[in-house]
Parts: structure tokens; C-alpha cells; sequence
């Protein structure tokens, strides 16, 4: 998520990234309305705020000197500044809530050597390692080539949970198991400690690994609050140390 300071201060920046990313866009006229208000809102309540420390401190002073008429106003505006600010921060915390949600939604800003281009054509080749591999008969695609070597099963998936899921079976089965150790064993062989967290993760979990909001209608919900994580399985790995710490 970008810094809320760096947007409003560069703001043609974010319109040259979501510009360049195409389907991106932001409401850039929105964002200095809820900005404003937001800073607006601060403003009054710290000059409240200061009014009643004031008008607080005067109080027992009029008290003692019996100026009771007076301290009873004072007093007034004190409650009166109390259910102002109460009100401003409630706005305060709607407005930065629209705030966060419009700025989680704008893409990250692109690094100054990353080429544009309207579509996969216009990718520049940076580097090429060995000779792809020639065939003397015509390559099946995948969702050919799995089914009919029964590595590959999408009617049970679509069966057994819906569209967009598939079983692997017998040697598709094995070469995915062979994969996730691989992976693993590549990890923990540097140092890396192995994990296993559970299948279901709440929103935040999420939006800090930069899955939501933008994948928010792809995700499968449980509840309001809770998904399921983007892979059914899911390990994770935590940094070995740093030497001399």
C-alpha cells in the first residue's frame, strides 16, 4: 500500500503508473476531498482540545475565587467541546476508512526502468538461456495431455467442488508431492524453518500479503472475515538468522 504523504504529494506520479499499468485508475479528485476532511477534522480537534485544557484549568480558578456563574459557563463549554470532538472523531474515522480503502486499491508505482507497452508484443527480450526444445510431433496442451494420461481430472474436481478445481491422479499426484519437497527440502537445506499454518486466514492476513482488496471476489469466503488461503495447501518459511544476531 503507498504512503498516503506520497500520493498527496505526487499525485501525477500515481497518474502516470495506473496509466501505464492500463486497467488501473484511481479517484484522484476523491482522495483530496477525504484528505482534506481528514486534516480538517484533526485540526478542530486539537484546537478543542486545547480551548478545553484551557478552559479546565480556568475553572478551579473561578471556583476559588467565587466566580461561580463563570465557571459554570466555562464548564458548559467544556462538555459542549467534549460532544464536538466525540462527533469529529467519529467523522474522522469514516473518512479515514474511505481514505485506506481508496489508497489500498492503487497499484504499487512501477520502477523507472520498466518499459511500457499496450500488451505482451511489446515486452523486450532481456536475456535468453539455451535452445527451446524442438519436437517431431505436435505437443498436446495440458488439459489434453492430463486426461489422457489420467493425470489430470477436471469432471470429479468440478464434481466434487465447483468449477475451477481439478484432481490430480497416480503419476500427476506423485509429480505434485515431488514438488512441494523439492521446494521444501531447497528452503530448510539454507536455513529456512518449515511450517504449517492453517487452510484459513482472515482479512488482514491477506491484505498484508497483497492479496486483497484486488483479489477480494476471487477469494473463496468462509465467513464475512475469514478465506480460505489462495492455495489449498500452504506452508510457510521463516528467514534463518542473521549471522551475528
Amino acid at each position: 500500500m503507498l504512503d498516503i504523504k506520497l500520493v498527496r504529494d505526487n499525485p501525477d506520479l500515481v497518474d502516470k503508473a495506473c496509466e501505464s499499468r492500463q486497467n488501473a485508475h484511481w479517484d484522484r479528485a476523491r482522495f483530496f476531498e477525504l484528505d482534506e476532511e481528514r486534516r480538517s477534522a484533526i485540526a478542530e480537534v486539537e484546537s478543542l482540545q486545547a480551548d478545553r485544557n484551557t478552559a479546565s484549568k480556568a475553572i478551579g480558578q473561578l471556583m476559588r475565587e467565587g466566580k461561580t456563574a463563570e465557571a459554570e459557563a466555562a464548564k458548559a463549554q467544556v462538555a459542549a467541546n467534549k460532544s464536538r470532538i466525540a462527533e469529529l472523531d467519529e467523522k474522522r474515522g469514516t473518512v479515514e476508512q474511505e481514505l485506506f480503502d481508496l489508497v489500498a486499491a492503487i497499484p504499487n508505482i512501477p520502477d523507472e526502468t520498466v518499459p511500457f507497452g499496450k500488451d505482451d508484443s511489446n515486452n523486450p527480450e532481456v536475456r535468453r538461456w539455451g535452445v527451446p526444445r524442438e519436437f517431431d510431433f505436435a505437443p498436446l496442451a495440458h488439459w489434453d495431455l492430463g486426461p489422457s494420461t489420467g493425470m489430470i481430472d477436471f469432471d470429479r474436481g468440478v464434481k466434487l467442488a465447483g468449477a475451477r478445481f481439478y484432481l490430480l491422479g497416480g503419476m500427476g499426484a506423485r509429480m505434485e508431492r515431488a514438488l512441494i519437497n523439492f521446494m521444501i527440502d531447497t528452503h530448510t537445506s539454507a536455513g529456512f524453518k518449515e511450517w504449517w499454518p492453517p487452510v484459513i486466514t482472515n482479512h488482514d492476513s491477506l491484505f498484508g500479503t497483497g492479496q486483497l482488496p484486488k483479489f477480494d471476489e476471487d477469494l473463496y469466503h468462509v465467513n464475512p472475515d475469514m478465506y480460505l488461503i489462495p492455495h489449498g495447501r500452504g506452508h510457510a518459511h521463516e528467514h534463518p538468522p542473521r549471522r551475528g544476531a
